[in-house]
């Protein structure tokens, strides 16, 4: 059988375009991000997230800014390398000017692997030529869309795990993890036994952090410690691929108690339950995950997987996580059963292609409840599809408002039932340049 890492791709040696010594340079942070070039748009990526840094980061200073490349596979044509290699001027260009306008971005370096390596390997060179206790790992088509405090965090990180004895190790924070959602249990089975163990809240002096098992490759602060004892031998145990595909070995199967979360884990989302998201990823295209509606449609899986599989004496989330998701969920059945209605009251269920694929046929709340909660995710309308059902079934286009804080502004209230009508319900779920993006989601996705 072959090695899952080759001698190549463990080769970390790299190419570095620097505006200071590497070796000599001292801070209390250093972000790591990594990146692979993918065409022109790495420009706008790149342009981007300096442009988040600048607007939405307060540093400790010094910090030292590390961009990671990998290499091109081997089998890359031609053209392609060509580009890449006018990338690399473009991009070590770009951060010799930032270095140059803001000394906060003074100690900025640009590697490039000369072996492909997937993320990890990008991971692995980045660590080996990084020296702080604190890092930043991020990606390069990642943005920041409020202000984040990164050195008050970090302060609250030292403050909190001082407190730390050996009757509460669970309480050590070593990653802290940004959201591109709401913090709250969003992922139901894929969470993993895991997901007992969500919602403890750790208090620094100004931030809130919350327990989860899971682990994130996007953005999120770590200890040093925790990569080079944790990640990178997990990393090396697969062959490559993202790192949160690596760690799920620990995050979904091996996680199961307070014990393997003190080996293992240590990761708490910035904020506490209900936190608005911090982060977002520009490769993603949308805001689906972020849209009120979604979020509380997983809140229902969310719910089922609770009450299956977390039980006393075991790990069970906290009250205020719980009271949370269930609300959501109970928001979401209510207004899914409010929608079925009209689509059936239309006549149109029917002889609308959406519609027959959806489950439950019937719109009565009780066909798929049993002690108040679904008896499956089967049994629970999927938001996508209902949407699509409820849009062409009962709606048709509509031209109003499409961006992503009109949408959740407008979602919000249908679900607490604060304002429900059908032309309400209509301006604000199917909007047909919105629509017509779902459908290609969807579409793209082989939902149907």
């Amino acid at each position: 059988m072959a090695p899952l890492w080759t001698k190549m791709r463990l080769d970390n040696s790299t190419d570095i375009c620097s505006f200071t010594s590497v070796e000599g340079a001292e801070s209390r942070l250093d972000i790591l991000v990594t990146a692979n070039y993918i065409g022109g748009v790495s420009k706008n990526y790149a342009e981007h997230m300096m442009r988040s840094f600048e607007e939405y980061l307060i540093l400790p200073q010094p910090t030292q800014l590390f961009v990671g490349f990998d290499a091109l596979p081997v089998n890359s044509p031609a053209t392609l390398a060509e580009e890449e290699l006018e990338y690399r001027k473009w991009i070590c260009s770009f951060l010799k000017k930032k270095a140059s306008e803001q000394k906060r971005f003074a100690q900025s370096h640009a590697l490039f692997r000369k072996n492909w390596g997937h993320q990890p390997g990008v991971t692995m060179m980045l660590l080996l030529n990084s020296r702080a206790e604190h890092i930043l790992m991020t990606e390069l088509d990642v943005v920041f869309i409020k202000p984040i405090n990164v050195a008050a965090i970090l302060e609250d990180v030292e403050y909190a795990n001082s407190r730390v004895t050996d009757a509460n190790l669970e309480d050590m924070i070593k990653v802290v993890k940004f959201n591109t959602e709401t913090v709250a249990l969003t992922k139901g089975s894929a969470s993993g036994p895991g997901i007992c163990l969500f919602g403890k809240e750790i208090r620094g002096r100004t931030h809130r952090f919350t327990r989860t098992s899971a682990f994130s490759g996007l953005t999120h602060l770590a200890l040093r410690s925790y990569y080079t004892k944790t990640v990178v031998p997990q990393l090396l145990k697969y062959p490559p691929q993202t790192n949160e595909e690596s760690m799920w070995g620990i995050t979904r199967e091996t996680m199961k108690t307070v014990k393997d979360f003190i080996r293992w884990g240590g990761t708490f989302k910035l904020g506490a339950i209900g936190e608005t998201a911090s982060i977002h990823v520009l490769e993603h295209g949308d805001t689906r995950k972020r849209e009120p509606i979604r979020h509380s449609f997983f809140s229902v899986k969310v719910i089922q997987e609770i009450h299956q599989h977390c039980k006393p004496p075991g790990p069970v989330p906290t009250a205020k996580a719980l009271a949370y998701s269930e609300e959501a969920a109970l928001n979401y059945l209510d207004l899914s059963s409010k929608l079925l209605q009209m689509v059936e009251e239309s006549g149109n269920a029917a002889v609308t292609p959406y519609c027959q694929k959806l489950q439950p046929k019937s719109s009565s709340k009780k066909s798929f409840l049993i002690g108040g909660y679904p008896t499956s995710s089967q049994n629970v309308p999927e938001a996508n599809a209902l949407q699509m059902c409820f849009c062409r079934g009962v709606c048709g286009p509509q031209s109003n408002s499409t961006g992503f804080d009109e949408v959740r502004s407008c979602q919000k209230p249908l679900l607490t039932g604060e304002v429900f009508s059908k032309a309400a319900a209509c301006q604000c779920l199917c909007s047909e340049p919105y629509f017509s993006r779902l459908v290609i989601k969807m579409e793209t996705e082989n939902v149907f």
